[in-house]
């Protein structure tokens, strides 16, 4: 689990590193300001560990810039609620709250808060035409629509399935392979990434384990052939809406059983 945090440091300041550089090119000519409102809008929740390291690395880069910057942080909280059901409730939350607040531009994180403003920014009143810098996309027609904007852009993931189902076969010669993901944006997303890359595999035996609680996926892989392995690709929220962390879902997992976590390079848009 260390390696995998270290991991995630290592692309979220990679991710960050290149946004606040955007930021820096897409506002030199603001020189006059005394200070700068920055909207930080997260597709997930505070305590989930992208959006930490995400937070602190902004906290610390924004201290030691030039200038004061105030962050303003908001959290769609995607991976634990389904956000499509409160958009109208969202949207009334942030034009009330920053309806008197200057705010010079905004950052969105992962793929639901970009999404999010793509279909519904012309509605957040103040907001609307404010300038959006992305990080940590994944989704390829999210970037693209983006850049049908005027004013969007940022960083996105290359996220390389083939690459890490190769380099699971390399550490484990596995037969039979259970996908598990859950029902997300992003969960769905790398469902049916993972779906073209093993669709064509006839010697490996695949079952993909789409939104199915924890307690039954876990009773699967006790009596699971030899050989076997977990695709794990996001696995936040099953169909019974039962939340799971990413560390709950690390203890919870047979120990005798390889797990493949994803690997992601950050490119700018």
């Amino acid at each position: 689990m260390k390696k995998l945090f270290s991991k995630y440091n290592y692309i979220c300041h990679t991710c960050l590193t290149l946004i606040i550089l955007l930021l820096i090119f897409c506002h030199r000519s603001d020189a006059y300001k005394d200070y700068y409102n920055v909207l930080v809008l997260h597709s997930y929740d505070p305590e989930y560990i992208y959006t930490k390291i995400f937070n602190s690395f902004l906290k610390e880069k924004f201290g030691e810039y030039e200038k004061p910057v105030n962050i303003y942080f908001e959290y769609l909280d995607a991976k634990r609620f389904d956000y499509n059901q409160y958009y109208q409730q969202f949207n009334e939350y942030i034009n009330t709250k920053y309806k008197k607040r200057k705010i010079d531009f905004v950052l969105c994180f992962d793929d639901d808060a970009l999404q999010y403003l793509l279909a519904e920014r012309e509605n957040l009143g103040s907001i609307s035409s404010i300038s959006v810098i992305f990080g940590s996309i994944v989704d390829r027609s999210l970037v693209y629509f983006s850049s049908l904007e005027s004013n969007m852009t940022g960083v996105f993931e290359d996220v390389d399935i083939a690459a890490n189902v190769e380099m699971m076969f390399q550490i484990l010669p596995a037969k039979n392979i259970f996908v598990i993901s859950d029902r997300t944006t992003l969960g769905m997303d790398l469902y049916e990434k993972a779906r073209l890359v093993f669709k064509n595999m006839e010697d490996i035996s695949v079952e993909y384990l789409i939104g199915v609680p924890w307690e039954e996926i876990n009773k699967k892989l006790q009596k699971a052939p030899d050989k076997s392995a977990i695709f794990l690709l996001s696995y936040s929220r099953d169909d019974n809406d039962n939340v799971y962390s990413l560390e709950m879902v690390n203890e919870l997992r047979p120990r005798q059983v390889f797990v493949g976590f994803l690997g992601t390079t950050p490119h700018v848009s």
